[in-house]
């Protein structure tokens, strides 16, 4: 490819200098993808890209009848038309200009482009030679996008600079398949053909045509190329994907400590790819990640973003909310005349005083001072706490409540001044919370915090109840919910809740109270405890770090199609049953070396023996309970695998998992 005797040179951009690692009719589909996240989910992904392509049909057809070619223009004018065509569906697009709805198009091609495309560097480096010897270049190009959105890709590859000018098809309405764009370029050059050289790699508009205008012509073979698109071409297909998926999530293989729980990082994705879904249909633009769990959940968003070449229109803002059942509920509550505390009573009943004292934030100087005062033990326990003459007499002790009213109001001011430093405007605009779940109590201490004037929505991994939740109070299940009758297989996920708590450990421990860092902002202390922080080093951090690895294969590999994990409901749930009903023996020895610590209520640690010594009249007791009521033996801790287990019937565990698998999948399973 010499520039000898060459005094202009025009170039191909699409499968000559740009490249895509994806079929070129699938960038359509991911950039309908990328619109249905930002609309408000009354349209799905497939159905915007079948009214895309509709219109594309039409608006060629309208061109070549006015004497055109077959081409069409990603401009106002087939805008209008998509908006149209939109906006009867979409209650967002309704919202919307026709401007706004062109600009938010164009963004959202523009990013799913670039997402699969890569420059050919021996091209570039030709053009650049070009360039060097004082030669126009020109762009000479098929293709849809308007002049000024081809500019502004060209200058995201950090390329413009290469080009005098763009001859792009969609512009005249004239192609380089019948030769009419090069008949424009020809007139506006003002040079003989014969001193042109043509570069591309399309035999026919690049070659064939190029040479019959009298072109010098250099065709770049794209063979491989084309391979490369029929390969990606089962990236259209759904079975495809999910032998994607399963190569995905079970990479890893091997006995590992790194290796148990191989489908938990696929249920994980799930969950996040929803999220970012849900958070944008609802117009998030900052969302506050919860602790403990949070810390995790928040670093797969961000390397989802990341990873998904998310822009700043598209970017959910995120941060690392401390924050606690027992961090905020003194802040929430109300003053000590009108204060029930039905929110630690309703299930929490046999306290000490102590108990009772800690949950709202006494310090030890302070529980020693009043049970001296009041001459009992603080750590007798009583059945219960809220009808104890105990509880009455501190309720009207004047040092409880000159403490208790200085703790609330000081706790309450400090909880809004950290919130602020996040997101200032969340009192005007309202909050958003993410976190793992079941009922969103924190969720509830907050509202109260705000007073019930700030609207506060929660996201959650999964929702069992709605606690306190009303018109300002709002919260969904976004992996699944018990509530109105139970998502699709929410079964699964709902069989071992604790199993999320303990595999999203965080490297801190629990918040505690918030404190002024006598620079205007503020410190949250942390309960950390060496023996949970041990468990999360040597046993929750390994396992952290392989599941981040396979998130990453997964968010790599639906950057690059366009469904979302919607598509997979069944595929995730079939996944994460496997080991919800059906663990390993390692894994359920793994699970017995971990401690869940409560914080909140009757302060302890939970313990998961899996080991334990039941007689054998113990065991038959056991069996015929099971056998009477099944469900209800089973559900009656923390997971069924780990019940069967505990009562001494451990060898039933393969078949009862198999049994509430066929429950769940089988014809009339009741996850659907």
């Amino acid at each position: 490819m010499g520039l000898d005797n060459v005094r202009v040179v025009f170039s191909d951009l699409f499968d000559t200098l740009i490249l895509r690692t994806v079929a070129p009719e699938n960038t359509k589909r991911l950039a309908a993808k990328r619109l249905a996240a930002a609309l408000d989910g009354a349209l799905d992904a497939e159905q915007i890209y079948q009214v895309r392509a509709r219109l594309e049909r039409e608006a060629c057809a309208a061109t070549e009848a006015a004497g055109g070619d077959l081409e069409f223009r990603f401009d106002d004018a087939f805008m209008g038309r998509l908006h149209a065509e939109l906006a009867a569906r979409s209650p967002a697009v309704r919202a919307m200009s026709i401007a706004q709805l062109t600009t938010l198009c164009h963004e959202v091609e523009l990013d799913a482009e670039l997402r699969v495309q890569t420059l050919d560097e021996g091209v570039l480096q030709f053009l650049r030679e070009a360039k060097e010897r004082g030669l126009p270049v020109y762009a000479v190009s098929d293709f849809y996008f308007p002049e000024t959105l081809l500019a502004r890709l060209l200058e995201r590859h950090g390329v413009a600079h290469l080009f005098d000018r763009l001859f792009v098809s969609s512009e005249h309405r004239v192609t380089k398949r019948s030769g009419r764009l090069y008949d424009l370029a020809l007139g506006s050059v003002g040079v003989a053909p014969s001193e042109i050289l043509m570069i591309g790699d399309n035999e026919h508009s690049d070659v064939k045509v190029a040479g019959d205008k009298g072109l010098r012509t250099h065709h770049i073979d794209r063979a491989a190329q084309r391979a490369l698109y029929e390969e990606a071409k089962r990236l259209e297909e759904p079975r495809s994907v999910e032998v994607l998926i399963r190569q995905a999530v079970y990479a890893r293989g091997g006995a590992t400590l790194e290796s148990f729980f191989p489908e938990f990082p696929l249920t994980l994705f799930a969950f996040i790819d929803k999220l970012y879904l849900a958070l944008r249909r609802d117009g998030v633009r900052d969302a506050l990640f919860l602790s403990r769990e949070g810390e995790f959940l928040k670093r797969l968003f961000d390397r989802y973003q990341d990873i998904h070449h998310l822009g700043p229109r598209s970017r959910i803002r995120t941060h690392y909310l401390l924050a606690s059942r027992c961090s905020t509920f003194i802040a929430s509550l109300a003053p000590i005349e009108e204060e029930t505390f039905e929110t630690l009573f309703r299930q929490y009943r046999a306290l000490s005083l102590r108990d009772f004292l800690s949950n709202l934030n006494f310090e030890a100087a302070d529980v020693a001072a009043l049970a001296a005062e009041l001459g009992i033990d603080p750590d007798r326990r009583e059945a219960d706490f809220p009808t104890s003459a105990i509880f009455a007499v501190v309720k009207a002790t004047p040092h409880f409540r000159a403490r208790y009213e200085e703790i609330r109001t000081e706790q309450r001011a400090l909880f809004k001044r950290y919130v602020a430093g996040m997101v200032p405007d969340g009192e005007r605009a309202g909050i958003a919370l993410v976190d793992v779940g079941w009922k969103g109590t924190i969720q509830d201490h907050i509202h109260r915090i705000y007073d019930g004037r700030v609207a506060i929505d929660g996201y959650y991994l999964g929702l069992v109840s709605a606690g306190a939740a009303g018109p300002t109070n709002r919260k969904r299940g976004v992996l699944f919910s018990l509530l109105d009758g139970g998502t699709p297989f929410w079964t699964v996920y709902n069989d071992n809740r604790a199993v999320f708590e303990i595999l999203l450990g965080a490297s801190h421990g629990s918040a505690s109270r918030y404190v002024d860092d006598g620079a205007g902002g503020v410190r949250v202390a942390t309960l950390d405890l060496p023996e949970e922080q041990a468990i999360y080093r040597e046993l929750i951090a390994p396992l952290q770090r392989g599941f981040e690895e396979v998130f990453v294969h997964l968010a790599e590999l639906f950057s690059r199609v366009h469904f979302t994990m919607h598509h997979f409901d069944e595929l995730v749930a079939r996944t994460h049953a496997r080991f919800s009903f059906l663990p390993t023996d390692t894994e359920m020895d793994f699970f017995s070396r971990l401690h869940h610590f409560e914080n909140f209520g009757a302060f302890g640690t939970s313990r998961f023996d899996i080991h334990p010594d039941v007689p054998l009249r113990a065991r038959l007791r056991n069996l015929v309970a099971l056998a009477r009521a099944p469900r209800s033996t089973l559900e009656r801790g923390w997971w069924p695998a780990l019940t069967l287990e505990q009562l001494g019937l451990g060898p039933l565990r393969p078949v009862m998992g198999w049994l509430r698998l066929q429950r769940t999948f089988g014809p009339g399973g009741l996850a659907r």
